[in-house]
This record gives structure tokens, C-alpha cells and sequence, in this order.
């Protein structure tokens, strides 16, 4: 992984921020936009079920998914930080040997990963300035339910996403943050062979679960 974005991102979502996630998610559980993405999620899941979550963080989707019977799970994140929290907490929770885990930009890594039921990004499309490339190369990888959090788009993101900006250049990161037309996103899953199937919100992110059509 060597694009200077992704770099910044290793460097941003560090191992500081990955152990507060973790001490969070064990007090709390799921993060409020987290947890509406997996209700959609939720009655999708079977026992022969596959998980591909991109840009999984410390793996909290992931250990809901297999409290529900889940069988197994990809991870695929460019953070070696949170790859390292996830694979600890996979041991501490008892689910280990259930997991796979990449490291690098989903793009590069995609060949490497196989199908799976289930693709989740879950506060990932901001993190891409090109959000067809990523989303053609998942979606290429998922059988039956994409599930995406992504910010609502509008002025009010676009002025937050002006100041991480501003944030990421005043502490010398490469990393960038970046907000796509919503309705962009939605008609480019749609061109991958995909129907939107529930169309929430948890502010300021859309919360959308969209089903393969030969699936529906």
C-alpha cells in the first residue's frame, strides 16, 4: 500500500485510537451508526453466512455477525493498527480462527479476497476518492446484501468535510476525507446489479441495505 492517502491513513487510525475503540465497544457495544447498519444487516444473516467487511476497524460488526451464527468473515482495512485490535479481540471474545485479515486499500488487495454473502462498509465510502473503483471491486465479491454508511451529503457535509481538510493539512496527515453525491452512489450500486432495499438514516450518515437482484 503505498498511495499517499492510504499512508495517511494508517498513520491516522493508529493504535491510541484503536484501543479507545476497542475499550469502547466493550463498555457499550456497537456505535450508534454501526448498530443501525447491522439491524439492516441482521435478518440477512444465516448459519452458512459470509461477512466481507471493509475497512472493519477493531471488528465489532464482525462479532455481532457471529453472536447471530455467522460462519465466517474477511477483514480488509488499511489501518495495521486496528487489524492488530481486531485480531486481540477476536481471541477475547472466543471467536477465533473465524476470520481473515488484509492489510491495504481494498482496490489493490480485492484478487486476494473470495465471495462472501454479505458486504458490509460501514463509514468506508468517505474515506475514497474514487467511490466507483471501491465500490465496483466489492460489490464484484458479494452474493446476496451490500449494507453502507456514508455521509448524507448536503452543505453542512461538505463544510465538515472542509474542515477535516483543513484538520488532516494543519497535522501534516495525507489522509482526506471526502463526500460523495448520495444519489451518485445509490444509481452506481444500482448499475452493479443491485436494488436499494431499505433506505435509513442515523445522522449525519445514510444507512442503506441494497440486495442482489437475481436475489430478491
Amino acid at each position: 500500500m503505498t498511495c499517499e492517502h492510504c499512508l495517511g491513513a494508517d498513520s491516522l487510525f493508529n493504535l491510541k485510537t484503536a484501543k479507545k475503540q476497542k475499550k469502547a465497544f466493550l463498555k457499550k457495544g456497537l456505535s450508534r451508526v454501526s448498530q443501525k447498519l447491522f439491524e439492516e444487516v441482521k435478518p440477512h444473516i444465516e448459519e452458512d453466512s459470509t461477512m466481507l467487511d471493509i475497512g472493519g476497524g477493531i471488528g465489532g460488526l464482525q462479532w455481532e455477525f457471529y453472536k447471530l451464527g455467522g460462519k465466517s468473515s474477511t477483514q480488509v482495512d488499511s489501518s495495521n493498527a486496528y487489524l492488530e485490535v481486531a485480531k486481540d479481540l477476536e481471541y477475547e471474545l472466543g471467536f477465533e480462527n473465524k476470520s481473515q485479515r488484509l492489510f491495504g486499500d481494498f482496490t489493490d488487495v480485492a484478487p486476494e479476497v473470495s465471495k462472501h454473502s454479505i458486504l458490509v462498509m460501514d463509514k468506508v465510502l468517505c474515506c475514497y476518492p474514487n467511490f466507483d473503483s471501491l465500490l465496483q471491486a466489492s460489490l464484484l465479491r458479494c452474493e446476496k446484501v451490500a449494507a453502507f454508511s456514508f455521509p448524507m451529503g448536503g452543505s453542512i457535509a461538505r463544510l465538515f468535510r472542509a474542515f477535516g481538510v483543513l484538520y488532516m493539512k494543519a497535522i501534516g496527515n495525507s489522509f482526506r476525507p471526502y463526500v460523495h453525491d448520495p444519489q451518485l452512489v445509490h444509481e452506481y450500486i444500482e448499475s452493479q446489479g443491485f436494488q436499494r432495499s431499505s433506505k435509513n438514516r442515523a445522522f449525519p450518515w445514510n444507512v442503506w441495505l441494497y440486495v442482489r437482484k437475481d436475489q430478491s
